[in-house]
This record gives C-alpha cells, structure tokens and sequence, in this order.
C-alpha cells in the first residue's frame, strides 16, 4: 500500500521483523502495547526494501543496496582505492611508474644475462598482461599496457640508477659502519669475448646481533690480464668508489686476496697495488683457498695422465680441443656444417684406421 496516500492520521510501523499501522488518539499519544497488538509477522521483502541481518541485527535495506559491516566495508574501500591506483597506471600516455617500481625491474633485468633491453622490455609486458588476465582487467587493452610499461631506454637509463643508487646507499653503510679498513678479491672473467675485473670489497660490521661479513662489487671494468693492467682497474675503481667521499671520510684497502696462477696472480698483483698507492706499505695478501682444494685431484691426474697443455698427448688436453674446435666451427660456419664434420669424425672413429692410431 503507498502511505503517501493514506490518513495522516496513520502510522506504518517495522521493529525487527515485525510491523503493522495505528492511527494515532486525539492526544497523539503512541504507546507500545497498542504497537504489539497491531503488529504482524513480516516477509522478508516488503516493497523497495528488504529483509537484511548482520550478527544478532536485523535491518530494512533498500532492495539495492547490501548490508555490511563497517570492518569489511573498509576493507572494500581499500580494495577499491588499490584497483583505481592500477587504472591510474595505465591511463597515461608514457611509462609514469615510480621510481621504487622501476628499481624492483631494474634489479631483476640485472639477472636477465644475455638478455637485450628489448627482450626485457616484451618480458616485462607479457608478465603484466598475465596478471591482469588473472584479475580479469579485460578493459585495459594491449595498447595502454604498451604505454604503461618502461621501453629499452627506459629500461637501460634504470639499470644505470639502480647501480648508482646502490653505490651511494652502500658508501653510506660503510660510513654508519665506522669502517676504515676494507679487504679485496680480484678476479677475470670474459663475457661477450672480453676480459673483464671483478672485484669486490668486504668489511666486518657490528649488528644486534654480532660481527657480520658484508660485501660490495665496485668493478666489473675490462681490464687486461696483466698484473699492471689489474691494478689499474682496481685503482680506478677505488677513485670512482670513493669519489664523493667527505673530507672526514678515511678508507683503505689493507688485504687482497685473488688467484694464483696466471699475469694477475695475487703475488704479482700485490707489488703493482702498492706502486699506484691503492694500498699501503704494509698490507698483506692472502690466497685463494679454493683453487686449493682443487690440487689434489689436480696432481692425481697428472700423475695418471700426464702433464697438460700445449704440445701435450692427454685425454683432457684432447677434450679442450674438442671444445675448442666445436666453438670456432659454430662461429665461422652453421650447425649444419658442425654435424657434418662430427659424423665424419665418428666414422674414422669407428674404423679406426691406422693413421688415426698413430695419433
């Protein structure tokens, strides 16, 4: 029935799940008992409104609308506010992530070895496009997805500030760590076919929970083999560590470990750091211990097999060249031509002919 309608005289009343009318006396006066007495059993809908209960309570809620607790309705809320921060992502028209974003991808993309700035760049959009699938983001299309995430300059001019900015918070440890005294390691690697010096600075720290080892890259340089040409890639190094150093600000190295074998061994790399002053008279050198642990088995196949090398009969001697031969063929011919040359090499095998076994 619309009240609208109705005597003004009239009250339409609910309490619970309860309810009924009365027409008021000529005082106006409502009592409860004349409420009870009219009041009837309700549904659960009754017009534009519905039947709604929370814990113990129960409430008339307008048909549209839904019945909540405030705890769960900030949650909601919450929820809401996190979609609408990832819409606002993807409403612009260039790469608008912030920074701390594009550091956790810069930080990832350091471990993609190999991996061009494009081929990061598809990887990071393919991986952003899953996750809005997952959260059935349909109206986000590709387009905007595109525009949203870091291109290869971005993805490069990153990775330079990333290691900036690690460098920065690093030195800055230090400082906090009181430290003077720094020890180094120095190694070769090649990458790409070119030789490059990485070497890392360490340091003990005191925490809350005792002395700590830490540890910082500050080259990964191409440098020579020699021991000069290593020394002045540490030395430089150095001078770029401790660039914007304060004039208060006192660090040295004082021990160098690294191989022992080969141009930059430790033994000669040591007098070439103390000629260019990148360390003092009386620091020490210590050497690698885990080259060490290989000896043994090292001298046990020597004594089996005999000495390696240039101008060496021996099996390992035969399965570096092999690997050497498999490597260059790859580079100056297709695999087509290495498969070839490999069939080839079986069959001699295989038949092993007497000028094979004079070899």
């Amino acid at each position: 029935e619309d009240i609208t309608e109705t005597d003004d005289n009239v009250l339409y009343y609910t309490y619970g799940q309860c309810g009924g009318q009365i027409r008021f006396d000529e005082n106006g006066v409502l009592r409860f008992d004349d409420l009870q007495q009219n009041s009837q059993q309700l549904g659960t809908k009754m017009g534009a409104y519905t039947l709604q209960r929370y814990g113990q309570q129960i409430a008339w809620v307008p048909n549209r609308a839904e019945l909540i607790g405030k705890g769960h309705h900030t949650l909601l809320v919450k929820k809401a506010e996190a979609i609408d921060k990832l819409y606002q992502v993807f409403a612009g028209q260039r790469c608008n992530l912030p920074q701390r974003a594009r550091n956790m991808l810069a930080a990832c993309n350091l471990l993609a070895y190999g991996c061009g700035d494009e081929a990061k760049s598809i990887l990071q959009l393919g991986t952003c496009k899953a996750l809005l699938l997952v959260m059935e983001l349909d109206d986000i299309s590709n387009e905007a997805i595109s525009k949203a995430m870091p291109k290869r300059d971005t993805v490069a001019r990153d990775e330079h500030y990333l290691a900036a900015m690690a460098r920065a918070v690093r030195r800055q440890e230090m400082r906090d760590d009181n430290v003077v005294s720094l020890g180094g390691e120095s190694d070769h690697g090649k990458r790409k076919g070119l030789d490059h010096l990485v070497f890392p600075v360490k340091w003990i720290a005191r925490g809350k929970f005792g002395l700590k080892l830490k540890s910082h890259v500050i080259s990964t340089n191409h440098t020579g083999g020699s021991a000069t040409a290593t020394a002045l890639g540490i030395k430089k190094a150095m001078d770029n560590f401790t660039k914007f150093d304060k004039p208060t600000d006192s660090i040295k190295l004082k021990v160098l470990t690294g191989d022992t074998g080969g141009g930059s061994a430790v033994q000669n790399l040591i007098t070439e750091v103390k000629r260019l002053h990148v360390m003092s008279q009386d620091c020490a050198f210590a050497n690698c211990l885990l080259h060490g642990l290989d000896k043994p088995m090292e001298n046990a196949c020597v004594a089996v097999f005999g000495k390696q090398g240039i101008g060496y009969r021996t099996c390992w001697q035969l399965l570096y060249l092999w690997s050497l031969l498999r490597k260059r063929a790859k580079l100056d011919s297709d695999v087509k031509h290495l498969n070839e040359m490999w069939v080839e090499v079986v069959k001699k095998v295989r038949d092993a002919n007497s000028q094979w076994r004079k070899l």
